[in-house]
Protein backbone atom coordinates (compact mmCIF):
# COMPACT_ATOMS: atom_id res chain seq x y z
CA UNK A 1 0.00 0.00 0.00
CA UNK A 2 1.15 3.59 -1.16
CA UNK A 3 1.00 6.74 1.09
CA UNK A 4 1.28 9.98 0.51
CA UNK A 5 1.12 13.09 2.30
CA UNK A 6 -2.21 14.12 0.80
CA UNK A 7 -3.52 10.97 2.89
CA UNK A 8 -2.62 12.79 6.31
CA UNK A 9 -5.09 15.36 7.48
CA UNK A 10 -1.76 16.63 9.45
CA UNK A 11 0.88 17.20 6.35
CA UNK A 12 -2.18 18.03 3.69
CA UNK A 13 -2.68 21.77 3.65
CA UNK A 14 0.94 21.87 3.91
CA UNK A 15 0.60 20.56 0.05
CA UNK A 16 -3.40 21.87 -1.01
CA UNK A 17 -5.42 24.00 -0.82
CA UNK A 18 -9.08 23.31 1.14
CA UNK A 19 -10.83 23.66 -2.22
CA UNK A 20 -8.52 21.57 -4.46
CA UNK A 21 -8.74 18.99 -1.18
CA UNK A 22 -12.18 19.13 -1.97
CA UNK A 23 -12.29 18.22 -5.72
CA UNK A 24 -10.87 14.65 -5.05
CA UNK A 25 -12.88 13.28 -1.92
CA UNK A 26 -14.49 10.17 -2.56
CA UNK A 27 -17.80 11.59 -2.58
CA UNK A 28 -17.30 14.07 -5.13
CA UNK A 29 -15.77 11.39 -7.24
CA UNK A 30 -18.89 9.09 -6.86
CA UNK A 31 -20.96 11.92 -7.38
CA UNK A 32 -19.21 13.27 -10.43
CA UNK A 33 -19.74 8.99 -12.06
CA UNK A 34 -23.23 9.38 -11.41
CA UNK A 35 -23.25 12.48 -13.00
CA UNK A 36 -21.56 10.96 -16.20
CA UNK A 37 -24.25 8.17 -16.51
CA UNK A 38 -27.44 10.86 -15.69
CA UNK A 39 -25.89 13.08 -18.42
CA UNK A 40 -25.17 9.91 -20.84
CA UNK A 41 -28.78 8.36 -20.18
CA UNK A 42 -30.26 12.14 -20.73
CA UNK A 43 -28.65 12.03 -24.30
CA UNK A 44 -29.19 8.34 -25.50
CA UNK A 45 -32.56 9.90 -24.71
CA UNK A 46 -33.03 12.82 -26.76
CA UNK A 47 -31.30 10.57 -29.54
CA UNK A 48 -33.71 8.02 -29.41
CA UNK A 49 -31.34 5.26 -28.08
CA UNK A 50 -33.25 4.66 -24.82
CA UNK A 51 -37.07 5.86 -24.57
CA UNK A 52 -36.85 9.15 -23.00
CA UNK A 53 -38.90 7.91 -19.67
CA UNK A 54 -35.80 5.59 -19.11
CA UNK A 55 -33.47 8.15 -19.43
CA UNK A 56 -35.29 10.61 -16.63
CA UNK A 57 -35.75 7.69 -14.48
CA UNK A 58 -32.41 7.20 -14.85
CA UNK A 59 -31.12 10.82 -13.97
CA UNK A 60 -33.93 11.01 -11.28
CA UNK A 61 -32.06 8.29 -10.18
CA UNK A 62 -28.58 9.08 -10.06
CA UNK A 63 -29.18 12.11 -8.85
CA UNK A 64 -31.21 10.87 -5.60
CA UNK A 65 -28.95 7.85 -5.10
CA UNK A 66 -27.69 7.40 -1.14
CA UNK A 67 -24.06 5.61 -1.02
CA UNK A 68 -24.14 2.74 1.66
CA UNK A 69 -20.08 3.57 2.25
CA UNK A 70 -19.09 0.51 3.48
CA UNK A 71 -20.87 -1.76 0.72
CA UNK A 72 -18.99 0.25 -1.44
CA UNK A 73 -15.69 -0.23 0.11
CA UNK A 74 -16.35 -4.07 0.65
CA UNK A 75 -17.25 -3.67 -3.63
CA UNK A 76 -14.02 -2.11 -3.94
CA UNK A 77 -11.90 -4.46 -2.37
CA UNK A 78 -13.30 -7.55 -3.93
CA UNK A 79 -13.97 -6.13 -7.75
CA UNK A 80 -10.84 -3.70 -7.49
CA UNK A 81 -13.09 -0.49 -9.08
CA UNK A 82 -16.04 0.79 -7.37
CA UNK A 83 -18.40 0.88 -10.62
CA UNK A 84 -19.44 -2.62 -9.61
CA UNK A 85 -20.50 -1.84 -5.88
CA UNK A 86 -22.15 1.31 -7.26
CA UNK A 87 -23.98 -0.49 -9.56
CA UNK A 88 -25.25 -2.94 -6.79
CA UNK A 89 -26.11 0.28 -4.67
Amino acid sequence: MSISPLDSSLYTPLFTVPEITAVFTDQTHIQQMLHVEATLAQVQGRLGVIPSAAAAEIAAAAEALQIDWPQMQAGLEQAGVPVVALVAQ
